[in-house]
């Protein structure tokens, strides 16, 4: 990136470290560094970035059978490079063979293939055809069915049609104290479970100050002072039919009755009147 390409409102710092101290100081920082610093700074969480991007020949991507390549792993990516992998149907892709189109060991993109993909083993994929330029990239890779191009993401912005996106997937322990003190967001795929908990001890609550005096009268009622006809024969079967029912059928009917009927809302309310059907 030039200097004309970063955010008016960016700083630059001499080193990586002094980066990594900006940005744990900053709420909402983000900062760059072209390597890992030597030592950690608590707060920062390091996030890798690739230089590079995977093109590919249109007819890999196209659509067949009702089927489309849309996207591999970092795995699947790293066997396609090192050759162990011939053929895109062994990434759910068309049976075509694979066909490296790469830049050569001098240029930055080739230097990084050797270090990431194929550490001891070459500069370049087996069988490889190496270019010179990204034009010359880009024609070898739209000439060729089942080419797949590795270039600078730059260059392949001009192509988006034919990036092949490579998915990358990091599992860290999640149980700390902020996961139990944040609010979950994006539908529960990131953030905490604190309004979880506290939505559910609330919906507890409720059901029980509804329940209690309900089921607890009705159960003393019953037993002790009502007629023992046939009345309480038939609200007895009724009650034991009901609890051998399965509770996603209470939930179907409590949003049929609450949310739809009488109009109120997906909410604590109307989940803990569902809550209190089952339970009484």
């Amino acid at each position: 990136m030039g200097d004309s390409d970063w955010s008016p409102t960016a700083v630059v710092l001499p080193d990586a470290h002094a980066v990594l101290q900006r940005v744990a100081a900053t709420h909402g920082g983000i900062g760059w560094v072209n390597s890992p610093p030597a030592m950690q700074v608590p707060g920062v969480k390091l996030v890798s970035v690739r230089v590079l991007s995977l093109i590919v020949n249109p007819a890999v991507l196209a659509l067949r059978d009702g089927r489309r390549l849309l996207s591999i792993t970092e795995t699947q990516a790293e066997g396609l490079l090192s050759g162990r992998i011939a053929n895109w149907q062994a990434v759910g892709g068309p049976s075509l063979p694979v066909r490296i189109v790469t830049p050569g060991a001098e240029t930055v993109e080739g230097s990084e293939i050797a270090r990431l993909v194929l550490p001891g083993a070459g500069a370049q994929p087996a069988g490889a055809t190496i270019v010179r330029s990204a034009q010359e990239l880009k024609a070898a890779v739209a000439a060729e069915a089942g080419a797949l191009g590795v270039c600078a993401w730059s260059d392949a912005a001009s192509t988006p049609a034919q990036i092949l996106s490579v998915k990358r997937r990091e599992v860290s322990r999640n149980l700390t104290l902020a996961y139990f003190l944040e609010e979950p967001k994006r539908a529960g795929k990131v953030g905490g479970v604190s309004t979880i908990i506290l939505n559910t001890v609330l919906m507890i609550l409720l059901t029980l100050l509804f329940t209690t005096p309900i089921g607890v009268g009705a159960a003393i009622y019953l037993t002790e002072y009502t007629h023992q006809g046939r009345f309480v024969q038939i609200l007895r079967f009724g009650t034991e039919t009901l609890a051998g029912i399965p509770s996603i059928i209470f939930g179907l009917f409590g949003f049929i009755v609450f949310v739809t009927i009488l109009r109120l809302g997906i909410g604590l309310l109307s989940g803990t009147l569902t809550l209190t059907m089952m339970l009484l």
